[in-house]
Parts: C-alpha cells; structure tokens; sequence
C-alpha cells in the first residue's frame, strides 16, 4: 500500500509537469513551502517544510543521529500522517516522549523502537505484534527496529486508540496503557515544542 501510494504520486508529479510547461510549475502548486533535498536523496529536488523541520528537531533533541536518519524520520512521519489522517506534529512529540528519538530504543518493559511498540505480552499491556503482521505493516518482529515500520506501527496503534477515544488525552492514555496524566501531559508538552520549534 506504501509503495503504491509513493508510485501514484511519482506518476502524478511526472503527468503534471509533462502536461504543463514545466518552467511555469512552482512549488506552491503543490500547497507547500519546500526546500531542496539533502545530498543523499538525488531522486527528488524538494521536500516539504515539515519534514526537514522535524529532521532538524530530532537531531537536536537526539545527537547520535545521522542526518539521512532524521530526515528518514520526518519523511516517515509526513508518509504516515497522511495515510492515518494523524497530526505530523503529534506524531513527531510522541515519538520525543516515547524514544526521544532514538532508532534502536528497548523500553524495561519490552517496547521497541522510536514509537515503544510492545511486541510481546507483559503484565496486562497490548501486544501488536500478530496485529501488525496481520495487517502487513511488518512480516516480522525484527523489522520494528526500521524507521519506516516503526513510524508506521506506532501511527497504526495511534490511529486505533484515537478512534476509539473521545479525547486526545484518552487517547494516549490507552497508546500508553495506562491512565497517565503524566504521560498525556509529556506528550502535550512535547507537541508545543515541535510546533514552535
């Protein structure tokens, strides 16, 4: 579904300047502001704002990593608040709260990765492994430890509790599996950060 999505908007974009003279498109065709791509992406020119906004936060906020990781992160994030009608910024301020932006992030409880998913049973807490396989986001249980599944993982099990939520807060409470004021509000608090940032 992933690549399907990338590939229609590849042949979109490549429909679109070939239907217009391409000297008159300008990136605000498009509904964004954008910048141009990082060296190592030499298949695109732009990027949107958001993406290299959240790439810079996550650097700052995690220096171990690489810049083609942070961007990964926030192309990870763009892709997945699209397709699971999420907030861009919510996404970016759980994953702070959750890993602070760390790829490889093993909780004491088990959970894994820049979104903590808990893949194995533990004391009464969600376990998404056999979900998450089940609806292809991974094929298996070494692959939450990718940027992209991750995201996607964790935007899935978001997307579920918002649903099924009447508040934002409820809503992170069961993403969290507990009842944690302290935890909605870290994750509130981080949004205000990445929205400033």
């Amino acid at each position: 579904m992933y690549i399907l999505k990338r590939l229609c908007i590849a042949i979109s974009i490549f429909l679109f300047c070939f239907s217009y003279d391409c000297a008159e498109v300008s990136d605000a065709d498009f509904g964004f502001k954008t910048f141009e791509r990082p060296c190592y992406f030499v298949n695109a020119e732009n990027v949107p704002e958001q993406i290299l906004r959240v790439a810079e936060y996550a650097r700052i906020r995690n220096s171990n990593l690489s810049e083609k990781q942070a961007f990964e992160i926030g192309d990870a994030i763009w892709e997945v608040s699209y397709d699971y009608d999420l907030e861009f910024d919510l996404l970016a301020a759980l994953i702070e709260t959750e890993s602070n932006f760390r790829i490889n992030a093993v909780s004491e409880m088990g959970a894994k990765g820049l979104t903590q998913v808990m893949t194995t049973f533990l004391s009464g807490k969600d376990c998404w492994l056999q979900e998450l396989i089940r609806k292809g986001i991974i094929n298996e249980e070494r692959e939450i430890f990718e940027i992209n599944k991750n995201v996607m993982a964790g935007a899935y099990i978001l997307k579920r509790c918002v649903d099924s939520s009447t508040t934002l807060h409820g809503a992170l409470w069961k993403y969290y599996g507990d009842k944690s004021i302290a935890y909605a509000n870290s994750v509130m608090t981080n949004l205000k950060k990445v929205e400033a940032f």
